[in-house]
């Protein structure tokens, strides 16, 4: 039920949400959009117990976790257009994609491992703040504001394809 929930919500966010923003600031602007919302996000996400307990502190996080994943989608998304922008050749579409679908698998197969594995140690209880249970979040949170150097630094050209299809 929670998945069918997640995946309507999802399909919601890119039609109402994902493509004006796309419209109005670039793909480069949703990407830094979504990773500012998620870098708060995740930053107040271990302090939910602050907010309530039991069934509201159930509710607050899940609305929480599903924003983040919200945004996460939207920042998986532009990165697809900014490789579609950055071919040159129209006939070797096809094959980048390909490549970047491989190494983007590789890397979601990994990363449960090392997040769980950085996760498990930090709700081990032997740390003090913020090598707590904080400290997956904060680690989390830095990780994103790489991302949001990066994003910054890429080119303006990036929202724009290099090539023009043409209509045969």
């Amino acid at each position: 039920m929670a998945q069918t929930c997640a995946g309507i919500c999802s399909v919601i966010f890119q039609l109402y949400v994902y493509a004006p923003l796309v419209n109005r600031v670039g793909a480069r602007g949703a990407v830094q959009v979504s990773l500012s919302v998620g870098f708060v996000i995740v930053t107040w996400l271990p302090f939910i117990r602050a907010f309530g307990h039991g069934s509201q502190a159930t509710v607050i996080a899940a609305c929480l976790s599903l924003a983040m994943r919200s945004f996460a989608q939207c920042v998986f998304t532009s990165g697809f257009i900014f490789i579609n922008n950055s071919i040159t050749d129209p006939s070797m579409l096809g094959a980048v994609t390909g490549i970047t679908q491989s190494i983007n698998l590789f890397f979601r197969a990994m990363a449960p491992a090392a997040g769980a594995s950085v996760f498990a140690w930090s709700i081990s209880g032997k740390g003090f703040f913020p090598f707590d249970y904080h400290f997956f979040f904060f680690a989390q949170a830095a990780l994103q504001l790489v991302l949001i150097l990066i994003s910054r630094s890429m080119p303006d050209h990036i929202d724009k394809p290099k090539f023009v299809r043409r209509q045969t």
